[in-house]
């Protein structure tokens, strides 16, 4: 069972890259964070954009959700904040540690977030 606190809780994790299907991003070189508190999150974009929510997840199961969403400022032509609210949207896993974690919508479309 994973330690869903020591995973999450209080970590500020980059992003590193974006997994969909056969084609990957990589972050542009600006950076793209998020912060789990207990209960909510909230996912930086580099020109001050925010994404804030709940999560929750099962240690046992890596089952990973996300609700109540809700972004602040503007996203623009920033495709990778756009991919980024899409997948947090569609969470369902996860996988990862305290140096790694991958948040999932499908096996093949995720978020690669790196401390």
């Amino acid at each position: 069972e994973d330690d869903i606190k020591e995973i999450f809780v209080e970590r500020d994790w980059n992003l590193t890259r974006i997994v969909e299907g056969p084609l990957t991003s990589y972050n542009n070189g600006k950076i793209y964070s998020i912060e789990f508190l207990e209960t909510t999150f909230e996912a930086r974009m580099p020109d001050g954009s925010t994404i804030h929510g709940n999560w929750n997840a099962d240690g046992n199961t890596r089952e990973f959700r996300c609700s109540n969403l809700r972004t602040s400022g503007n996203f623009g032509n920033d495709s990778i904040a756009r991919k980024i609210e899409r997948i947090i949207k569609g969470a369902r896993k996860y996988s990862g540690d305290t140096h790694w974690l991958k948040i999932m919508e499908h096996d093949n479309i995720y978020l690669m977030f790196g401390n």
